[in-house]
């Protein structure tokens, strides 16, 4: 077919055009040229706008319309629901229009072609290809969308296997000294109190001693101890230790004695709230006025107004509860930012967040003696034998750390991936394609039951057997038996192959029991059921599950293939370690591999997102080393649609992903209970 010279125009909403490749055999392509669509829309009730302080979707509700009252009751007299005038208003589900879309291995040479207005501009699925050239798309909400893939996979991209899972290397390296400053042990004996140790030299409250030594904080290791070598003899030297703790509050004369037990960080837990005003129940907690906070989600949905991985400044309400600020500005004149929602969420005061003498820093100034000094363990001993030396200063104090030689490459996880040079018209794993299941399944030979030995060649023996032992219907609804367990999940889409009944005695073609269809349940780990009406809605008349057709054990057994997995794990990267060459050299590949599979819980519930690539690494914290860090939780926001936060930059997105990966793939033996 050749579309040419063609315009559409609404100011309602329309379609352009759908190219289904379902409706046609062979090579299903064609050509669309000068094809204009307008589609531009004025009723109201085709959008939601989101409302941050109740979390949802707001819309004007639906109502059915006939005659003139489509037209009259799409315009809203209310200026708040003028949702086509709203530029945060985003096109309601359901309601979503496209120019162009090609489906079901479709192929489209689209040559200028204008698209403007449309909820999707041109949109490929389920297989759909497209060369778009000289074309435009305006206004509207997106230009282009993919969505699915082919039913079939092309033979060439159906021959790699993952070998093996790859972790982040061990760090290897010693323990150092890290040294910092001299203690000035006269006047830290002189004061007498025995969690304070004075730092030599530092008199001056504007000159700060850099609580950053070799690019390491002092006080930022969870277990952090300070130790102070003292003596003039090199072969007589004593050394005291000290645990660094952060500061909750001052006592004494001046208010200049520091108290505080938390090495490292504050951590509370966010019992309550947030509420109206946006007041944070934590429980007792340590914090001051002005001190810089983070707030955490364990599952990554922080309140509205919030943004991740950002310092924030504590507005003290009372010793239980908190407000947040932007700037310590903010938070000394009581002026919070109203929050609203979050799940699981968590307040943190870090050493890593803060200078010496910022509020909470282990190092801060004594006004009364006039010296910088590091708020440690109250330690009566240490103090004892400060007071009975004759040694004015110490030797240098040091912290100890190991240092993270890796590369970037070995901080996180990959798959191992051949592909045998046995195989015939091979190719690489390509950046962006999408893992599924082998749609190969079954014997690849009529011998294979009965083999004794395999060779080389033989590297698709028993690679993904998934045979059907039974089959009956009842109530329109089919159930499958399965002699291995299936790993699959409900919505996942499955293609029934060879099964013969009364209606299909051959077993072959889309009729009787076979066809593609979704999964409506799995009453066990070896069953699984699916309606009677096909992905395409076409009706099938299954009939009675032919007995003795799994005696013949050849190609032509029963079995079903695992279509679409749901999880859109896909290649972000390849690095080649050995290319494929046919019938001289395995292909070996490392894959970084990411999902898309972050649903948003309002309105939209169909989108799924890609986890945020920026945090692909781990984000390195040099005072804590961890060289495999918990899988992250990647959290799709409700808006704006398509930002994905992580809960924790810390954490790992790869193991995120590869634990989702060994479970849907069905590695490993599944623990039902505990």
């Amino acid at each position: 077919p050749y579309i040419f010279n063609c315009s559409l125009r609404s100011v309602y909403g329309m379609n352009g055009m759908i190219a289904d490749g379902a409706k046609a055999t062979g090579f299903r392509s064609m050509v669309v040229a000068q094809f204009t669509g307008i589609s531009l829309q004025k009723d109201d009730r085709a959008f939601v706008k989101y409302n941050k302080t109740t979390r949802n979707y707001e819309s004007v509700n639906l109502t059915k319309d006939t005659g003139a009252n489509l037209v009259s009751n799409g315009a809203q007299s209310d200026s708040s629901k003028i949702y086509h005038l709203d530029s945060d208003a985003v096109y309601r589900k359901g309601f979503e229009t496209c120019h162009i879309t090609m489906k079901n291995d479709a192929i489209l040479q689209i040559v200028s072609v204008f698209a403007i207005g449309y909820a999707k501009h041109f949109s490929a699925e389920s297989g759909g290809d497209a060369s778009v050239t000289n074309s435009n798309s305006n206004f509207g909400q997106i230009s282009l969308n993919s969505d699915g893939f082919k039913k079939e996979a092309f033979t060439k991209d159906d021959t790699a296997y993952i070998t093996s899972l790859i972790t982040p290397k061990s760090i290897v390296s010693t323990t150092e000294n890290i040294d910092w400053f001299k203690i000035d042990i006269d006047l830290t004996g002189s004061v007498g109190v025995t969690n304070h140790l004075y730092l030599s030299g530092f008199t001056d409250p504007d000159d700060a001693p850099p609580s950053l030594t070799a690019g390491f904080r002092v006080g930022a290791n969870l277990t952090e101890t300070l130790s102070i070598p003292y003596g003039e003899d090199p072969n007589f030297i004593s050394t005291e230790t000290a645990s660094v703790r952060m500061i909750d509050s001052f006592t004494g004369v001046g208010n200049t004695i520091a108290s505080g037990s938390h090495v490292s960080v504050k951590k509370y837990v966010v019992t309550a709230g947030p509420t109206s005003n946006g007041v944070l129940t934590i429980g007792t907690h340590g914090l001051q006025a002005g001190e810089k906070i983070r707030i955490l989600s364990d599952d990554g949905d922080l309140p509205e107004n919030i943004e991740e991985n950002t310092v924030y400044f504590a507005i003290i309400q009372s010793s239980t509860e908190i407000k947040l600020a932007s700037s310590k500005t903010d938070a000394d004149n009581g002026e919070a930012i109203i929050i609203h929602g979050g799940t699981k969420l968590s307040i943190e005061s870090r050493v890593h967040d803060k200078k010496s003498g910022d509020i909470g820093s282990p190092v801060f100034f004594d006004t009364l003696h006039n010296n910088w000094c590091i708020n440690v363990d109250s330690n009566p001993s240490r103090l004892s034998n400060f007071i009975g030396t004759s040694i004015t200063d110490s030797n240098l104090t040091f912290i100890q750390r190991k240092t993270d030689t890796r590369s970037l490459d070995d901080k996180i996880y990959k798959l191992r991936v051949v592909v045998p040079k046995e195989i015939v018209n091979g190719k690489n794993p390509e950046e962006s394609f999408i893992l599924q299941e082998s749609s190969n399944t079954g014997y690849q030979s009529n011998s294979d039951a009965t083999a004794t030995q395999i060779t080389s060649a033989d590297h698709s023996f028993n690679r993904n057997l998934r045979f059907i032992s039974s089959a009956s219907v009842l109530n329109s609804v089919v159930t499958v038996n399965t002699t291995l367990p299936h790993n699959l999940n409900v919505n996942e889409k499955v293609i029934i192959k060879n099964v013969k009944s009364t209606t299909n005695t051959t077993g072959i073609g889309n009729s009787g029991y076979n066809g593609t269809f979704i999964v409506t349940g799995k009453p066990t780990n070896k069953q699984f059921t699916y309606a009677t009406t096909d992905v395409d809605d076409i009706e099938h008349n299954v009939g009675t599950f032919t007995a003795g057709q799994l005696n013949t054990r050849d190609i032509n057994l029963p079995r079903f293939e695992r279509n679409d997995i749901l999880s859109n794990f896909y290649i972000y990267r390849n690095e080649t370690i050995k290319p494929y060459i046919e019938g001289q050299q395995d292909g070996i590949y490392h894959l970084f591999v990411l999902n898309a599979s972050n649903t948003i819980t309002e309105e939209f519930t169909n989108f799924k997102y890609s986890q945020n690539v920026v945090d692909l690494y781990p984000q390195l914290d040099r005072d804590n080393l961890n060289d495999n860090p918990p899988a992250s939780v990647s959290f799709a926001k409700r808006n704006p649609l398509g930002d994905v936060a992580t809960n924790s930059l810390k954490n790992s997105l790869t193991r995120e992903t590869n634990d989702k990966l060994l479970k849907n793939f069905g590695v490993g033996l599944k623990i039902n209970t505990v």
